[in-house]
């Protein structure tokens, strides 16, 4: 049966119970307008404070809101609170407390609904007589009310800081002896010395500093299975046990894909197109690649799922791994260079000018920038008795738009991009590391971006099963410009896979009727983690 979660404070603080909560997240502040539990402003608490996410079954993530709002940690049977700054997974009897680990103290309980019915029993006053505090209890959270509002100023902290200094046993570590050292003898010897003790101070504290944020990123990268991070969580949303070490041994690869994910949840609404209905491009491609592994299906689909989209326009205005602004055609947004090299039956010459030049009949001219498209091949194709398509056929944009030679083009055919996709990215294929091997999928996707440089690709290999696939085109010495490109290229797609299905769950309108066209999608709680993790900025 399911259960229902209730927080209940802790004994000297009256121990009154809230609840019983239903959804995914509880959310603890001072302002009673965003949360579901009001605290008083004057402990110290942040208007949102911290948030309980629940994870499954008996399980929570506990999450504060940013580095001012202090939670600690209070397991089970133990009478030694923690402090965190990251999201931090907790079970069924787990607490935990604010501002100072005397400040309130929260207890998280299960039951099932009948259970506590019975239990409860009678009038609203009548349980609310039970919960009131004995005065021993009014007396200690007075107490602690006093000691949360010393502590949470800046006196309080520095006293804080100075305990844990000493109880953790860091005043033993050698570096601040030496320190210590070098201070006093400054006080008998010379003012000189006391200057060194300072300047080494100083570089202690920025070296501290440093060290800080070394150790939040690594803490968004790696860790453990009882606590959550974005490569575990992206595994388990892409149903693919390589995308743990890929995220995890990629650095520009994680940093690219931590960037798109902030894009993408900042700019949820525009996914609505992609999940809302069964007809949309993502899930006909979807069917289209049916043939490939179904772990890559799951990922590569969404290829067609850009936020830019709408299903109606065939072009856009992308970046190529050149830098400059190109035209991308279809409903992937594929790039001439990309067309080519994919093998398409039929691709069209296409760029980017301005208004005025596509308005012209400046046929020369018009030819001319058409063939600097094509200036990587080493043939370029004959444009003597072709259509070039004016305006009518483009998508303006900024001034700008997508003049073409007229005709048809593949790029805009989903079933001969599948044919295509099947020969390049299948299993089997030479210069692709095989199903399950390290990186597999990910070297799929850097191959697809790899496709728009302007040169060397043919000669490039994508089976290094020992390096990520940014350090393989590092190690084959592709420029930093074009690696930059692929991993971006690469995370886009991943975050699209991430977010649209995502949005499919977390979306109200949806819970209903969830689009199961779209794979298989992932849990509620999976989604409110990595979406707690973009907000917190803990990528």
């Amino acid at each position: 049966m399911t259960l229902v979660t209730y927080l209940q404070l802790s004994p000297e603080f009256g121990g009154m119970r809230f609840g019983p909560f239903k959804g995914v997240e509880i959310r603890l502040g001072s302002d009673p307008e965003a949360n579901d539990i009001s605290l008083p402003e004057t402990l110290g608490v942040s208007p949102q404070h911290v948030k309980v996410l629940q994870q499954g079954e008996s399980s929570f993530i506990i999450a504060p809101v940013d580095r001012t709002a202090t939670v600690f940690i209070w397991r089970e049977n133990s009478n030694k609170p923690k402090q965190i700054t990251t999201p931090m997974a907790v079970k069924t009897g787990d607490g935990f407390s604010l501002v100072t680990p005397e400040g309130p103290r929260f207890y998280i309980q299960q039951e099932q609904p009948e259970k506590q019915r019975d239990q409860l029993g009678g009038s609203f006053a009548d349980r609310a007589m039970k919960k009131m505090p004995t005065s021993k209890g009014l007396l200690d959270e007075i107490k602690r009310r006093g000691l949360a509002k010393v502590m949470s100023t800046r006196i309080g902290n520095m006293f804080q800081y100075g305990y844990r200094f000493v109880v953790s046993g860091q005043i033993f570590n050698p570096v601040y002896i030496v320190a210590g050292i070098m201070m006093v003898s400054g006080w008998f010897f010379a003012s000189g010395a006391s200057c060194a003790a300072l300047s080494q101070n100083s570089s202690k504290k920025v070296y501290q500093e440093k060290w800080k944020v070394c150790e939040d990123q690594r803490a968004g990268v790696q860790g453990d299975e009882n606590r959550p991070t974005v490569p575990i969580l992206t595994r388990n949303i892409l149903q693919d046990n390589e995308w743990k070490p890929t995220l995890r041994d990629d650095r520009e690869l994680y940093s690219a894909f931590a960037t798109e994910l902030q894009l993408a949840f900042g700019n949820a609404d525009t996914y609505k197109w992609a999940y809302r209905n069964d007809k949309t491009e993502p899930v006909k491609f979807r069917r289209q690649i049916g043939a490939l592994p179904p772990n890559l299906v799951e990922t590569l689909a969404f290829a067609a799922a850009a936020p830019s989209r709408s299903g109606a326009r065939d072009w856009r205005i992308i970046v190529d791994s050149e830098g400059n602004e190109v035209c991308g055609r279809g409903p992937l947004g594929l790039t001439y260079r990309q067309a080519v090299r994919l093998g398409l039956d039929n691709v069209q010459l296409d760029a980017l000018v301005s208004n005025s030049v596509a308005l012209s009949q400046d046929v020369d001219k018009k030819r001319e920038l058409l063939l600097d498209t094509a200036n990587f091949l080493p043939e370029p194709p004959r444009l003597e008795g072709t259509v070039i398509a004016d305006a009518g056929g483009a998508v303006a944009q900024g001034g700008r738009e997508c003049m073409h030679v007229d005709g048809p083009d593949d790029r805009d055919d989903l079933n001969a991009i599948a044919q295509r996709f099947r020969v390049h990215f299948g299993t089997g294929v030479r210069g692709l590391p095989d199903e399950a091997q390290p990186y597999w999928i990910a070297n799929r996707l850097v191959k697809l971006a790899a496709m728009d440089f302007k040169y060397g690709y043919d000669e490039l290999k994508f089976n290094a099963t020992n390096k990520t696939p940014i350090q393989n085109l590092a190690t084959q010495d592709i420029p930093q410009k074009r690696r930059e490109f692929a991993a971006k290229y690469a995370a886009e797609i991943m975050s699209n896979a991430i977010v649209v299905r995502c949005m499919a769950v977390l979306d109200k309108d949806n819970v209903d009727a969830p689009p199961e066209f779209l794979g298989t999608l992932p849990d509620l709680s999976q989604c409110a983690v990595i979406k707690a993790f973009v907000e917190y900025g803990r990528l």
